[in-house]
């Protein structure tokens, strides 16, 4: 809207000036022939004051689209940083509210894990005895590479 004010604008200040040196230019009192930049076109005195008028409602028309393109940036700007607000406030509830249901959890089940880690021998690592063996790779096992990658396509 922005832009379309400004040209608005633009074409206002062009039929102006083209009727203001046609103007100066003519001394007839019933009907002027308006001359100006090559172009020389008859006017009647009220055909002037109407195109007069109607140049200065489309300055206003004009004013106002850059106006209202003005708020409405400012309006979208607002509305974009209330939503990242909002967005951020969702976000840390969000967080607060699973930090509270873990704890509530850990709470419910004594402050312990039901699984806790265990040692290469399968034993618990608080030495309680072992519920099930250890089934990751040892040091004597040695990993296998990962196989090469396919060739390319040609």
């Amino acid at each position: 809207m922005i832009i379309i004010g400004l040209l608005v604008l633009a074409a206002i200040g062009v039929a102006g000036t083209w009727l203001y040196l046609g103007a100066t230019n003519s001394s007839a009192a019933t009907s002027q022939d308006l001359s100006a930049w090559g172009v020389t076109i008859g006017f009647r005195p009220l055909v002037l004051l109407i195109a007069g008028a109607g140049m200065a409602l489309g300055l206003l028309l004009g004013l106002y689209l850059i106006r209202a393109g003005l708020a409405r940036n400012s309006r979208l700007r607002r509305e974009r940083k209330e939503l990242q607000r909002a967005a951020e406030a969702n976000r840390k509830a969000t967080e607060e509210d699973a930090g509270r249901r873990l704890q509530e959890e850990r709470s419910a089940r004594g402050g312990l894990d039901p699984e806790p880690f265990r040692t290469a021998d399968g034993q618990r690592a608080d030495g309680r005895g072992s519920a099930r063996p250890f089934t990751g790779p040892t040091d004597e096992q040695p990993t296998t590479p990962p196989p090469p990658p396919p060739p390319p396509r040609g």
